[in-house]
Formats: structure tokens, sequence, C-alpha cells
């Protein structure tokens, strides 16, 4: 049997990788070690969920080009600290350590989301190309490929540092389909985003399957899933 679509465009964090595991785990280690817990953190679940809502504001802005990457990289744990009374003088210094600590660390984690190796392996097996894209730092994706055992699945990762565009810009999808040597209408996109990996395949007319693990059924997506062993009814 054809298949209706020759490449799957995979993202990575939150799609297959599980960044929330890995870096709530990373970021715990690094409170312990670093001898922070107690004081000045005396709620490390309460600074665990406020890091996460910065850290997604901080990637929003620098996804539309409002934050550059340096500046993201320590001001989401800066915000985070100051918020459970470090001051603003120490502060820097502390998220620049904390920082320099966490992108060492955080890569070589290796839990992946559930499903991820199985779903993999069923599309290979149907010979399906499959690629992924990234707005996700160079030095920090590749890490996370090899350690997590994911290289062995794709023929090439697109990272938007690389690509001079990011996920949803039309750039970075069209830099893509070149280097593929493909039409859009080969391809199919999955990611959990909806404001990076669907808007930006909506941009473009490609296909897409969106990962909504909450539940939500909301979606610009073609197709919507909650598992992503439920790709197997879609591909």
């Amino acid at each position: 049997m054809s298949l209706k679509y020759e490449h799957i465009i995979w993202d990575l964090d939150h799609t297959l990788w599980d960044f929330d595991t890995n870096s709530t785990e990373t970021i715990l280690e690094i409170l312990h070690d670093f001898d922070l817990l107690g004081k000045p953190i005396m709620e490390p679940q309460k600074f665990l969920a406020d890091y996460i809502r910065i850290n997604r504001h901080c990637w929003d802005l620098y996804q539309i080009g409002e934050m550059d990457k340096a500046t993201l990289r320590y001001t989401r744990f800066q915000q985070a600290f100051e918020l459970h009374g470090v001051s603003a003088e120490s502060s820097r210094e502390l998220s620049d350590r904390f920082c320099e600590e966490y992108v060492v660390r955080c890569p070589k984690k290796n839990v992946l989301i559930d499903g991820a190796v199985e779903i993999l392996d069923y599309l290979k097996a149907k010979n399906y190309k499959m690629c992924i894209m990234t707005n996700g730092f160079i030095e920090a994706q590749h890490v996370k490929m090899h350690v997590s055992g994911l290289n062995p699945y794709f023929d090439h990762v697109f990272i938007s540092e690389n690509l001079k565009a990011k996920k949803p810009d039309p750039k970075a999808y069209h830099a893509v389909l070149n280097a593929l040597n493909t039409k859009v209408e080969n391809c199919i996109m999955i990611g959990d985003s909806a404001s990076s990996d669907i808007q930006g395949a909506v941009n473009v007319d490609m296909d897409s399957i969106h990962f909504l693990p909450d539940g939500s059924t909301e979606t610009k997506g073609t197709h919507a899933i909650k598992e992503l062993m439920e790709i197997k009814e879609i591909l």
C-alpha cells in the first residue's frame, strides 16, 4: 500500500523528549547540590511551577524574536529566584551559575514521552522518512537526541539556529522542504505547540498532527491526539 505522506517532520521537546520530567529532575538536583533547598527555596514545588510558567513566557518571546538566546537562558532562572526572595543583586550571579549547570545536565536526561519509541518503531517499519524540526538550541538538541537513543530513527535534525528562522515562520518550513527535496503535500508535521508547530504547518498548508496530552481538542491541526500511539490510526 502506498503511503499518503513520504516525510514525517517531528518536533522534539514536549513531543518526543519529555522536557517537563527531565527539566524538573535537573532543577531539583541543582537546587540540592547548590544547597538552596530550605533557604532560600522554601517551597521547591512552587519554585518549579513558577519557573515553568516563566520559562514558557520567555520561550514565547524568543520564538517571535523579542528575546535573544543569552537573555532567555538566565532570565528564566533570575525571575524565578527573585519571586522566591533572592535579591536582585544576588539573583543574576546565582542564575548565571545555575543556568551553566542546567544546560550541561538537562540535555543528558533521557526520559521520553510515553509511547515515543513504540510509535517510532512502527513508523520506521512502514518506511516513513523522518526528521526533527526544533526551535531548541544546537548544543542541547544534539545531546538529547544521542543520549535518549533517538538518532537512529531520523535522517535529519533541523534546528532553527541553523535554518536562520524559527517555527512558525514559513521560511523555516520552506528551508526544511528544500533540504528534503520534497513538496509540502508529501509531508506531515507532528508537534505539541499550537503557536509554533501547528501554526507553522498551517502557514505553509502542511497537514499536521497536534499532540495534546492534556486532552484538549481545540486545534488548527489536521488531526489531534492525546497519546502518541494514536498516530497508528492516522499513518
